[in-house]
């Protein structure tokens, strides 16, 4: 099976819109129905700044998939081994810490070049084994998208003897 591993801003954006978004509208709704229109007015402002922090996410997320997504059609795709993950600690979302990925490619010229990817979410029960990237680059050296994504083998269930 084979997955991608996700930027962190698209599931903070999805989360900050969900939770906070969505238990301020509660607030609000409810201070509107039991109290006067007043008191609501702290959950609306509340609301708006929970839509426009999820809305600068989501925007921040959307810009590593669509610089991605026109590299793979227009750049040249290189196989890449990731040499080690670097931890980011100052952004966790639940059991998950962000890392950058440090690659090395093998560039047209046959020269090793060491590049570091953008922000992913990772969790530490994941097997580095499985990791692989894929490199897309364009006609600047410099315009780079990393794409990362894990394949895990499927479990071989018919060697284990349930009875003994």
């Amino acid at each position: 099976m084979k997955y991608l591993l996700k930027h962190p801003y698209v599931v903070a954006a999805r989360a900050s819109l969900a939770i906070g978004g969505g238990l301020s509208l509660f607030l609000a709704l409810f201070f509107l129905v039991s109290m006067d229109q007043h008191a609501a007015l702290s959950p609306i402002i509340n609301i708006s700044i929970w839509i426009l922090l999820s809305i600068i996410f989501f925007i921040i997320g959307k810009y590593p998939e669509a610089k991605l997504k026109k590299l793979k059609k227009t750049g040249i795709k290189y196989n890449a081994e990731i040499s080690r993950l670097v931890p980011n600690y100052f952004i966790r979302i639940g059991l998950y810490v962000t890392v950058y990925a440090e690659c090395v490619y093998i560039n047209k010229l046959g020269q090793g070049c060491m590049i570091k990817s953008s922000l992913f979410l990772w969790h530490s029960h994941h097997d580095m084994g499985g990791l692989h990237a894929a490199m897309y680059v364009g006609d600047d050296p410099e315009v780079y998208a990393i794409e990362i994504f894990m394949i895990e083998e499927e479990d071989a269930g018919s060697d284990i003897d349930i009875d003994s």
